[in-house]
């Protein structure tokens, strides 16, 4: 079976072979290789034309699994190229498949998962230490602030320490334009914020022209 020798070909490959996955998509591949053998297992791979694959597509988005047929598909793609490798198809039918579009996923995120996920940062240890570490609460207090601020994570990653004001913090408003100087909003100082903040501060090893920047700076 083409899939089989797929598989024995991936897993034959040095770790250093930039061409072979690592070990948790490869368990994931096998998953997923159930499903195309349901489909696809009765056809010889030279016969799969891309109607089927797109038939496939279609039926397994209508099951409501449109991602993962897109998952799937990229498995049969990969063990068909394969079987091209070894001269067992002459073309690859998947090639130039338009896949499912994917789904947006928005939810919002609300302010006892992100305060939970600072108490998780503070008692994340640094590896041969039994200090805190100091880098997972960094970015746990940089997604607080964005959430207490009504900002992007990315914006405050590039907050300076000179955007801190003594009555509140001012925080880039989108992207600035070439020519142009950056819009900034005012937050005021809220309890809230200033817990953020000062600890933020504090946990800077050497001078930093941002407020969550790393922790060695």
């Amino acid at each position: 079976m083409l899939a089989d020798a797929y598989f024995d070909w991936q897993e034959g490959l040095p770790h250093t072979d930039e061409r072979r996955k690592a070990q948790i998509p490869l368990d994931e591949n096998r998953n997923e290789l159930k499903r195309l053998v349901a489909v696809f297992g009765k056809m010889s791979p030279a016969a799969i034309k891309p109607k089927h694959v797109y038939g496939y597509l279609d039926k397994r988005a209508q099951m409501g699994a449109p991602a993962k047929a897109n998952k799937e598909v990229a498995l049969l793609s990969a063990i068909l190229e394969f079987g091209r490798r070894r001269g067992e198809v002459e073309t690859n039918p998947c090639r130039g498949i338009e896949y499912n579009p994917p789904r947006p996923r928005q939810r919002y995120v609300r302010q006892d998962e992100i305060d939970l996920a600072v108490e998780v940062a503070r008692s994340r240890r640094s590896v041969g230490d039994q200090h805190p570490s100091s880098a997972y609460l960094i970015l746990a207090l940089c997604v607080k602030a964005a959430y207490l601020t009504v900002s992007r994570p990315t914006e405050m990653r590039e907050l300076h320490r000179q955007s801190i004001r003594p009555e509140g913090v001012e925080v880039p408003i989108g992207k600035r334009k070439a020519g142009e100087q950056q819009r900034v909003k005012l937050v005021l100082w809220s309890p809230e914020l200033k817990a953020v903040i000062d600890p933020a501060l504090t946990l800077q090893r050497t001078s930093s022209v941002h407020v969550f920047g790393n922790t060695a700076g």
